[in-house]
């Protein structure tokens, strides 16, 4: 075992370090300050984790993807990224309006987000499927198919 001093005290492992009140960080970010970072084990049991937050609606999120879940949220993940990160404060970005509402049309359905298509129960694939299909060229109702289903797909247009 790889014993461990901090606070005037020994411990037994980085684990046990991580549980004493007096560690200010999980487990994982001791872990990687002190591993992979080599970090003075005080300093890095005791310097607060710097995690961004974000605040809006008088809530706090810790992640983009958070918001973008959040029902209030007029966009999806990808514009209010686009739109964070482009400098268009927090509280625009989630209640713009886009400059073009592109609408998704699949099974004779409009869709307004692509994230709404992937928690349909007609969608037989998970969101990040979904958009990796999309991005590479996939028709959309062919990107909703079951892997089974697109693997015959594929196969259908290597031979036609």
């Amino acid at each position: 075992m790889n014993r461990v001093q901090a606070f005037g005290q020994n411990y037994r492992s980085i684990q046990a370090l991580a549980s004493d009140p007096q560690c200010v960080v999980s487990y994982r970010v001791l872990w990687k300050r002190l591993r992979l970072y080599g970090w003075p084990v005080g300093d890095a049991a005791s310097t607060e984790s710097t995690v961004t937050r974000y605040n809006v609606w008088g809530d706090t999120f810790s992640t983009l993807s958070a918001i973008a879940d959040d029902v209030r949220c007029g966009v999806d993940l990808a514009s209010l990224k686009r739109r964070v990160y482009g400098g268009l404060p927090l509280h625009d970005a989630v209640n713009a309006t886009p400059t073009t509402t592109k609408l998704y049309r699949v099974w004779d359905t409009d869709f307004l987000r692509l994230k709404d298509i992937a928690t349909d129960s007609r969608c037989h694939v998970e969101y990040r499927t979904l958009t990796y299909r999309l991005a590479a060229g996939v028709p959309l109702e062919v990107a909703t198919f079951s892997h089974k289903q697109y693997i015959e797909w594929k196969k259908e247009r290597l031979h036609a």
